[in-house]
């Protein structure tokens, strides 16, 4: 995934990226695109400071951990606080299970100072299944086809599938009388082991 947000960034933007593991394959790729790549562990503070995080404009989060990710976005607002000479700091918080970010909105301890940084949250499956259903609404399908029921198939399994499953019944716009089913992959997982 942060592999994905390093090749859409437009150039040139300075970009720093601190990886933890120096075998990862993409290390000598992001390099090769001009990159700045640490390796260490980000929420060490000597990393912070080595990544000049009291210039940064921005701070993505794509860690794969969400505890980890919320560490680092605490992490780096005190850091920044030690110096009252930056300017502040944007946030952007990945966050694998929305229901978290969901909660941290509701603690206000969190969100106490925004003077050094400010703290985002977003989803990239969250981002991708309201995509996904705007583009592709069932009831397009319903329609098209003259049908009062539209199945729902996603054929992967993980956070994806997942949000895509809430967001759709999050946002079903058909009266009740209409019966909308989501199914899951477990038939054609199942076929497919079996091949």
């Amino acid at each position: 995934m942060s592999w994905q947000f390093v090749v859409s960034m437009p150039r040139p933007r300075e970009l720093t990226m601190v990886e933890r593991n120096p075998e990862n394959l993409y290390v000598e790729r992001a390099r090769a695109l001009g990159v700045h790549v640490l390796i260490g562990d980000v929420l060490d503070t000597n990393v912070l400071r080595k990544v000049n995080l009291h210039a940064a404009r921005h701070l993505v989060t794509f860690s794969g951990n969400d505890g980890t990710n919320v560490e680092l976005a605490i992490k780096a607002r005190n850091y920044m606080s030690t110096d009252p000479t930056s300017r502040q700091l944007r946030v952007h918080l990945h966050i694998n299970d929305t229901r978290i970010s969901a909660q941290l909105e509701e603690y206000a301890k969190f969100f106490d100072d925004s003077s050094a940084a400010s703290i985002d949250f977003f989803s990239v499956y969250d981002l991708n299944a309201r995509i996904l259903m705007h583009e592709y609404p069932p009831e397009r399908f319903a329609e098209v086809f003259g049908q009062d029921e539209v199945p729902i198939a996603l054929y992967s399994s993980g956070a994806l599938q997942n949000t895509c499953c809430l967001r759709r019944w999050a946002t079903a716009t058909l009266p009740i009388s209409r019966k909308y089913t989501s199914r899951s992959s477990t038939r054609a997982r199942t076929a497919h082991r079996r091949a």
